[in-house]
């Protein structure tokens, strides 16, 4: 049991990328103003992300990418 909490110890510190806005906020000390969803592997290849798009406006990528466009023209400075 010990050996596979140091495993999944392990795994969490070596995975690339953020997981959380939080966990941005506290590495980088930025405020996170969004998050894109990582690409699901499919049967060993993975999807691009433009795919995803392309297939499913309306689902969660699409989704993730209009609240990340919104966030950034709502911090944008006026003139």
């Amino acid at each position: 049991m010990g050996l596979g909490i140091l495993v999944l110890m392990a795994a969490s510190l070596l995975r690339p990328g953020f997981r959380s806005g939080e966990e941005i906020e506290n590495e980088l000390g930025l405020p996170a103003i969004g998050l894109i969803p990582e690409t699901k592997r499919r049967f060993g290849f993975a999807r691009r992300f433009e795919d995803r798009l392309l297939k499913d406006p309306g689902g969660a990528a699409g989704e993730s990418v209009r609240s990340l466009l919104t966030a950034l023209l709502m911090t944008r400075p006026t003139q």
